[in-house]
């Protein structure tokens, strides 16, 4: 995998890990709601952070340049549980890589 193939794999690790928190965040606001205990200030924080976390990620996979989106990429997969979030981002990293143009 060459640099440029490199760097848009860790924009599509990024890209996955703040939709999943996204998502996340959703799917345990819903839960909580349906519990009837989403006014709670642990679920409402819980929620708030996830997503502004999460769109931070994505913001940051799609606006920085280059070398802050691989040294955030390898920061964040530093954890063993990273492996799936990898995983994930594989088709992701399919996907743009498709849409990107030949000599870019």
């Amino acid at each position: 995998m060459n640099k440029p193939e490199w760097i848009l794999y860790c924009r599509s690790f990024l890209l996955t890990m703040g939709a999943g928190l996204v998502l996340f965040s959703f799917w345990f606001a819903v839960v909580n709601y349906i519990r009837n205990e989403f006014m709670a200030l642990p679920p409402i924080s819980i929620f708030i952070a996830f997503n502004i976390i999460g769109g931070l990620l994505v913001h940051y996979g799609i606006c920085s340049n280059d070398k802050k989106v691989e040294s955030m990429a390898n920061s964040a997969s530093k954890h063993w549980a990273s492996f799936i979030v990898m995983l994930i981002a594989y088709p992701v990293y399919l996907v743009l890589s498709s849409k990107r143009k030949p000599n870019a």
